[in-house]
């Protein structure tokens, strides 16, 4: 991995900053126990609910490891790192305060010297941005379900990411070109915006609306 970051970050040169990436503890413990996509999240809910003991246990195991793994990425020369939790957002507010948001600020605090700016997103986070506001974090990723004006406000003096819905790629070029523009707007409001989709692009997304999307935001960039 570490080959495989200093061979794109000398293809990249200079001007295109690369990203480090990992999943989140309870992300990657959601997989680890379900053993891949869930729509009810029952094996991982009654571990919490019958042995969150256990589970902290696994939390705080896999939070070492992604400490490290993320730590390796920045020595091997990436210039952001974020984490990513596909499932946290699957949780009641408390349980996501006792259980997620402990060992995801330990990761964030682990590296906190390293020299580079963390993004944390959580997808579905609107019920959660009193808590992940208290992250010491440089910027937060922000899925489609909220306003970005709205996640501006809550994540007070942070950069954001985000947040268009994947889907709009399968709209319009005047959908997607309308769209974009209105989030990159809003994102002025905001101390620093990277524009980003709200989650993963899909397979099957049109290459030309991509394009369209990334003409768009390039030339909003450019008249400003």
């Amino acid at each position: 991995m570490a080959d495989a970051i200093k061979l794109m970050k000398k293809e990249l040169g200079d001007k295109t900053p690369l990203i480090g990436f990992a999943g989140s503890p309870f992300t990657l413990a959601s997989y680890l126990i379900e053993g891949g996509g869930s729509k009810e999240y029952e094996h991982i809910k009654t571990m919490l609910y019958s042995r969150p003991d256990l589970l902290q246990e696994l939390l705080d195991l896999l939070g070492d490891q992604v400490l490290d793994y993320l730590k390796m990425q920045v020595a091997a020369g990436v210039d952001a790192v974020q984490l990513f939790d596909t499932w946290g957002g699957i949780l009641h507010p408390a349980d996501y305060e006792k259980h997620v948001l402990p060992v995801v600020r330990r990761i964030m605090d682990g590296l906190k010297d390293s020299g580079v700016p963390r993004i944390y997103f959580l997808k579905g986070s609107a019920p959660y941005n009193h808590l992940v506001s208290t992250l010491d974090v440089e910027c937060f990723g922000v899925d489609w379900t909220q306003d970005l004006t709205r996640a501006i406000t809550e994540l007070p003096g942070r950069c954001v990411q985000g947040n268009l819905d994947p889907l709009v790629l399968y709209g319009t070029h005047e959908q997607v070109r309308s769209r974009a523009l209105e989030i990159c707007r809003k994102g002025e409001k905001a101390p620093g915006h990277v524009f980003n989709l709200g989650h993963g692009i899909l397979p099957h997304a049109p290459i030309p609306a991509v394009e369209t999307l990334v003409r768009t935001v390039q030339e909003f960039r450019r008249g400003h």
